[in-house]
């Protein structure tokens, strides 16, 4: 039940129905393939593993990659993830730095 209130905050347009069943075929949460700016999508997914982890609900990451045959997926380490948000707010920062001092001379 707490999975599904914890769902249900983060994607009030699904049908509840459609997350308890993901959940319970062990199906997807969510999925960060598509998002307009990538980054916005790694924001959420931390934001859904820390409430997952504070009501101590075991989760598990994945990454998909092609194959020739086609896709395959493979549990990812989260820390993977937490690199990639740290690496991608370092780089946002050198850019601010590096247009501030274009502007300035």
């Amino acid at each position: 039940m707490e999975i599904l209130k914890i769902l249900r905050k983060y994607f009030p347009e699904q049908p509840l129905s459609a997350l308890k069943n993901r959940v319970q075929s062990g199906d997807y949460i969510y999925l960060n393939d598509n998002e307009k700016y990538l980054i916005d999508g790694e924001r959420l997914l931390l934001q859904l593993l820390r409430e997952f982890q504070h009501a101590h609900i075991q989760t598990v990451l994945f990454e998909e990659f092609k194959r020739a045959d086609g896709w395959e997926a493979r549990p990812m380490p989260k820390q993977i993830l937490y690199n990639s948000i740290r690496s991608s707010r370092i780089i946002a920062q050198q850019v601010e730095e590096d247009i501030e001092n274009e502007a300035d001379e």
